[in-house]
């Protein structure tokens, strides 16, 4: 808790019938009301990171291959989450095979902490768009808090956030040709 008391020039300490106005300059319109001699202000330090988990219930190992004929759908679970309450901003994202672009799923933000956590399925169907062959998917989620180190970034004049999670977890969905009939 941090304590706020009033002093005169002299040192004295003034309550709350020896003050008559509030900021010093501009008396107020009445009379002000009952307080105590001091002001109270609880402050609460948030220094919990979010948590990012996913699953994607058609992978069958640990290896993360899917088979064509466990899909679709092609379902992601998410949860993300803050402990207070202060998620900022969430992704998700995939990127295919060996090419770098990054594509999005899905994600969200808010400048108030709401909602608190996100648990949601998530389709991802727009990996399989053109799918002709087996191919492998990187998939990532991450999360922000809105707990920041005070310095402004270059971008919108934002206060830096400083507590990013992410989990990466790789697939391999398995589409072959048909086999040929045995002989």
């Amino acid at each position: 808790m941090l304590r706020l008391e009033v002093f005169d020039e002299n040192g004295v300490k003034l309550g709350s019938t020896d003050i008559d106005y509030r900021d010093g300059t501009v008396p107020p319109g009445g009379v002000l009301p009952a307080m105590a001699d001091r002001c109270d202000v609880v402050v609460t330090l948030d220094n919990r990171a979010p948590t990012v988990d996913f699953d994607i219930p058609a992978v069958i190992n640990p290896c993360g291959v899917i088979p064509w004929e466990a899909i679709p759908p092609l379902d992601i679970d998410i949860h993300v989450a803050q402990e207070n309450g202060r998620l900022r901003r969430w992704g998700l994202q995939y990127t295919k095979g060996t090419v770098a672009t990054v594509h999005g799923l899905d994600g969200g933000g808010s400048f108030n902490g709401t909602p608190a956590s996100v648990t949601k399925t998530v389709s991802g169907a727009p990996m399989l768009t053109g799918l002709t062959s087996t191919c492998a998917f990187a998939l990532k989620l991450w999360a922000r808090s809105h707990i920041t180190d005070g310095r402004i970034t270059g971008t919108g004049g934002l206060p830096r956030t400083i507590y990013y999670r992410e989990v990466i977890k790789a697939v391999a969905i398995e589409k072959c040709d048909p086999c040929p009939p045995c002989e």
